[in-house]
């Protein structure tokens, strides 16, 4: 049973962190090279991707204590060494940082989805919230003794005074499971707004909403920290301490990756996501001719537009379709007065103007080209 843990601790280490990395350089090249909309959440993905290759570090550490093998050996809360001890208080310190550079990321991100005020206003709670939780994690992990030396050596210090062990790990267990559902509910309500068919709404919710995987992990994760309590059986415990952790962080960051990475995949189905289709179109005689006009009509424009899919549209502030028009209208309302409002429809009807004037432009000479000049 015990070598059975130790071979699932390495395989699930070594799968889940290079899937959640790899999320990552994907997200990174669609931002950059794909939909070139690079932004303040990006910057908070290169960073949980850092931290995650540090996760991965200290992983292979305990690792190579022993956790999760047989005993006896170094992964031992009585070790004389206490290298058990200092790792686990260094990756206690780390996993609060790790968590806070996620939520800070979806936060951020769903900057980008709506103007509404009052959406926008609940962001920035949960901003202030996940800092306000990251500072009291970190002190409650390194206050928790009085001598603060007495986490790292306790058998020195028995005359310390330190906080129940369940309450220093399963409290901000706890407060990371409210905010993970604070976070997690957050875009439901501007998704839903949107006018469009159900199942639509259903897969765009879903994209959004892939984080409750790391949830319901994070419940788990529970289980192991009783474990962890433990000063029997320590190597086992820290091993499915590294399991479940492993998953809760890597299942975050695909989720936190996956509306970035939709682009990708409208890509490999061979839908550009950045314009309209070209090529050659037919002469009345059959023989290819010049090429098609499409980039140039309404009609190409709203393919354009399609293309991008829902999630990138409202990334982009590009309201696709006339009930997202409608939602960032709304939400702009709140921000400008109703001058503003008429500025905003006489910009699309000079752009539609424009429009169908390079449209009748470039049809005069694409007939020039094929019937040669009228006389």
């Amino acid at each position: 049973m015990v070598y059975a843990m130790q071979l699932a601790a390495y395989l699930t280490t070594w799968i889940a962190y290079p899937i959640g990395i790899s999320s990552c350089f994907i997200r990174l090249y669609c931002r950059f090279f794909v939909t070139q909309n690079w932004g303040l959440d990006d910057w908070f993905a290169v960073a949980s991707m850092l931290a995650i290759v540090g996760q991965l570090a200290q992983w292979q550490l305990l690792l190579n204590l022993g956790c999760a093998g047989p005993e006896p050996n170094p992964c031992n809360y009585m070790d004389p060494g206490g290298k058990l001890l200092l790792l686990l208080f260094i990756q206690e310190i780390f996993y609060y940082v790790v968590h806070w550079l996620i939520k800070a990321s979806f936060l951020v991100f769903y900057l980008r989805l709506s103007p509404e005020v009052g959406f926008r206003r609940l962001i920035w709670i949960g901003l202030a919230a996940n800092t306000i939780m990251l500072i009291f994690n970190e002190l409650i992990s390194i206050l928790q003794c009085n001598p603060v030396i007495a986490v790292l050596k306790p058998f020195e210090h028995p005359e310390a005074k330190c906080l129940e062990r369940l309450v220093v790990f399963f409290v901000p267990a706890s407060l990371n499971i409210l905010l993970d559902i604070y976070i997690l509910v957050l875009p439901i309500r501007v998704v839903w707004a949107l006018q469009m068919p159900l199942r639509r709404k259903i897969a765009v919710l879903s994209v959004f909403t892939f984080g409750t995987s790391a949830l319901f992990v994070g419940l788990v994760r529970f289980h192991s920290l009783i474990s962890l309590n433990e000063f029997t059986n320590t190597a086992y415990g820290v091993g499915e301490m590294l399991i479940v952790a492993a998953l809760e962080f890597n299942l975050a960051v695909v989720a936190l990756n996956l509306p970035a990475m939709k682009c990708l995949y409208l890509k490999m189905m061979g839908r550009d996501t950045m314009g309209g289709s070209s090529g050659p179109s037919n002469t009345p005689d059959g023989k290819k001719g010049v090429y098609g006009l499409s980039s140039l009509g309404r009609k190409a424009q709203k393919q354009k537009l399609n293309d991008l899919g829902t999630i990138t549209r409202l990334e982009q502030n590009v309201p696709g379709t006339e009930s997202e028009e409608e939602l960032w209208q709304k939400g702009l309302s709140g921000k400008k007065n109703d001058d503003a409002g008429i500025m905003v429809t006489k910009d699309v009807t000079q752009e539609s103007s424009e429009s169908v004037e390079e449209y009748t432009i470039a049809e005069n000479a694409r007939k020039s080209l094929v019937w040669g000049p009228e006389r």
